[in-house]
């Protein structure tokens, strides 16, 4: 997938956007229409409660998980300074295949722009026993 500059602008790492890990293997006919962002990962264009409702419809399950992940960056443009900081909240995600944003913050101080941003990790598997399979 081809990625673009303008998917790393805070206009688009936005509270309620969901990004998936690339390859999920989704059930049929379920299928999420998102573009590339940072490597390995999409947004989604779907916010978390169509996905949840598309998964649910589909006999999937969409987890949520209640703690906190964050990723915060300095830079001397805002955009690059957003894109760090999902990169390292996307780190934190660990083994679970998708993430919600839910705050983007940038503040500037002399030029320097400095981004937060957090999210919680979402996963989307069949079965509804989260820690079912070994590879989670």
């Amino acid at each position: 997938m081809m990625q673009t500059q303008a998917i790393f602008s805070s206009a688009f790492v936005k509270p309620g956007i969901v990004l998936v890990r690339e390859g999920i293997q989704f059930p049929r006919p379920f299928e999420l229409k998102s573009i590339a962002s940072q490597p390995g990962w999409n947004i989604v264009e779907s916010n978390a409660v169509e996905i949840d409702r598309q998964v649910n419809e589909a006999g999937w399950h969409f987890f949520w998980m209640a703690a906190v992940i964050k990723g915060s960056s300095f830079a001397l443009n805002p955009g690059k300074a957003v894109a760090k900081a999902l990169g390292r909240l996307l780190t934190e995600v660990g083994r679970f295949n998708a993430v919600e944003i839910a705050n983007v913050r940038v503040k500037s101080f002399l030029g320097l722009h400095y981004a937060t941003v957090r999210g919680h990790a979402r996963h989307i598997q069949q079965s509804p026993i989260l820690l079912r399979y070994p590879h989670l």
